[in-house]
C-alpha cells in the first residue's frame, strides 16, 4: 500500500484552517488538519512534504510513522509550532487516521486501548466567529455578533452569570474565558490600573455569585503581559479558584515562568503554542506548569503527543489537550483523551461544536452531560461531508494526480 496523492483543502468562510487528505493507492483517505496560517502550510506541504510522500509505502505501524516523519524534517524549522511544524502535524493526524482505518480500528484501539470510557470538557467561551480571520490573536478578531444562542463570548463579557447558569443546564461544569485581554492590548502588557483589574475580575465574580462553586473556571492570559504585572493578576484570581491559570506570559519565557510558578497562589498551564518535546522540555526542567497544554494539529500531530505524554507522566505533569481549531483535532483529541492516563479534562468549544464543525465533518465525537467520548469508527472517524462542496467555497490542491481526488465518504 503506497501513497498516491496530497491534498489540501481552504474553505474560504473559514481561512485560518486547513484541511489535508492522504490518498492511498488503496482508496483509503485519512484527513488531517492544522490552523493557522494556513497558506503558509499549504506551501510547505505541496513543495516541500507532497513530492517526498507520493510513492512512499504507506507506514504500517507507529515506528515506521515516527521514522517518516524523522526523515520529512527539514534543515531549519523543525522546531517549535511554525508552518514546517504545522504541516507534519496535519500529515500525522492523516497518516494514523489511514493506519486505523486500513487495520479496521478505531485510534483508541490502535493505540492499545482505552483506560476511561469518557472524559470530562470544559468549555471555551468563543463565538461561532471567533478568530476566523488570519489577522492575528487579538480582540479585534474575536467576532462579537451580540447576543445569539451559544455567542459564549459576548456572554462571558456581558453575563457571565446567565451563561454559567446555561452550561450548567448543559451539563458542563467548567468555562474557560479571557477578561483580561482587551486591558493588555491597550498597555502592551506592561501594566494595569486598579479599575481594569477589577473589570477584568467581574465576570468571574458574576459567576460565583449564580452558581457559587458548582462552575470551575479557567483564565485565559494569551501570554500577554509582563512577569510583574501576571503576579498582580494570578494574585487577585486566587480567590475565584481557578483550575488553572492559562499562559500568563509567554511560555518561551522558561526561567520567568518557572519563577512566576513557584509564587502562583493558583495553578499555571501552559505549552500549546511551545510545539513538541524539544521545545516543551525547558518548560517541564523549570518546573513552569502544572498543567501542560498540547495541540495534536500544533505540535506534530498524534505522534509527538504520544511522546510528550510519556515525558509527562514521568515528570508527574497532567496534559490537556488544545481544542479550539478544527473538528479533526477535536475528533483524534477525543481518542487521547480516554487514553492517556493523566489527561483528566479536555477542552471543547460549543459555538464550534454547534455550528460550523458539523457543516464541514461528520463522525464528530459524542458531547453528552459534560462529558466527550469519541467515536468507534476506524481512525479518528471524522470525514468530510460529501457535499462540502455545495455547502461551502473550497478550493482545492493536489500533489500526485493530474485531476481532483475525491473527497473522503
Amino acid at each position: 500500500m503506497s501513497i498516491e496523492g496530497i491534498e489540501t483543502l481552504v474553505v474560504e468562510e473559514l481561512p485560518n484552517l486547513l484541511l489535508v487528505q492522504v490518498h492511498l493507492d488503496s482508496g483509503i483517505v485519512g484527513l488531517g488538519e492544522t490552523y493557522y496560517g494556513a497558506a503558509a502550510v499549504e506551501a510547505h506541504l505541496h513543495e516541500a512534504l507532497a513530492p517526498a510522500l507520493v510513492g512512499r509505502a504507506m507506514p504500517r505501524d507507529a515506528d515506521e510513522l515516527r521514522a517518516l516523519l524523522t526523515e520529512l524534517e527539514g534543515y531549519v524549522g523543525y522546531l517549535g509550532s511554525g508552518a514546517e511544524v504545522r504541516a507534519l502535524s496535519a500529515i500525522d493526524l492523516a497518516l494514523w487516521d489511514a493506519m486505523g482505518q486500513e487495520a479496521g480500528l478505531p485510534l483508541t484501539e490502535l493505540l492499545g486501548g482505552r483506560v476511561r470510557s469518557d472524559v470530562q470538557i470544559y468549555n471555551t467561551c468563543a463565538g461561532p466567529h471567533y478568530m476566523r480571520h488570519p489577522s492575528g490573536q487579538k480582540s479585534a478578531n474575536w467576532g462579537v455578533a451580540g447576543e445569539g444562542r451559544h455567542e459564549d463570548l459576548y456572554g462571558f463579557l456581558h453575563h457571565a452569570d446567565r451563561l454559567a447558569e446555561d452550561l450548567l443546564s448543559e451539563g458542563v461544569s467548567a468555562m474557560k474565558i479571557w477578561p483580561f485581554d482587551v486591558y493588555a492590548e491597550r498597555s502592551a502588557g506592561r501594566e494595569i490600573s486598579r479599575a481594569d483589574l477589577d473589570a477584568g475580575l467581574g465576570p468571574l465574580r458574576k459567576v460565583r455569585d449564580a452558581v457559587g462553586d458548582r462552575m470551575r473556571l479557567l483564565v485565559e492570559l494569551h501570554g500577554l503581559w509582563e512577569p510583574s504585572v501576571a503576579r498582580v493578576i494570578l494574585e487577585a484570581l486566587a480567590e475565584f479558584d481557578p483550575l488553572w491559570v492559562e499562559d500568563p506570559i509567554r511560555p518561551d519565557r522558561y526561567a520567568e515562568l518557572g519563577d512566576l510558578r513557584a509564587t502562583s497562589p493558583v495553578p499555571i498551564a501552559a505549552g500549546e503554542t511551545l510545539g513538541g518535546r524539544t521545545a516543551v522540555a525547558p518548560l517541564l526542567d523549570r518546573r513552569g506548569v502544572d498543567v501542560l497544554i498540547a495541540d495534536l494539529g500544533w505540535c506534530g500531530g498524534i505522534s509527538e503527543v504520544l511522546a510528550l505524554a510519556e515525558r509527562t507522566l514521568a515528570a508527574e505533569v497532567p496534559l490537556a489537550l488544545h481544542d479550539c481549531s478544527g473538528p479533526v483535532v477535536l475528533g483524534a483529541s477525543a481518542h487521547l483523551a480516554v487514553h492517556l492516563p493523566h489527561v483528566f479534562i479536555q477542552e471543547t468549544t460549543r459555538a464550534y461544536y454547534s455550528s460550523w464543525y458539523p457543516q464541514l465533518v461528520t463522525g464528530l465525537p459524542d458531547i453528552s452531560a459534560g462529558r466527550l467520548s469519541p467515536g468507534t469508527a476506524p481512525g479518528h472517524g471524522v470525514r468530510l461531508r460529501p457535499d462540502l462542496d455545495q455547502s461551502a467555497t473550497v478550493r482545492r490542491r493536489v500533489t500526485g494526480a493530474t485531476h481532483p481526488l475525491p473527497v473522503a465518504r
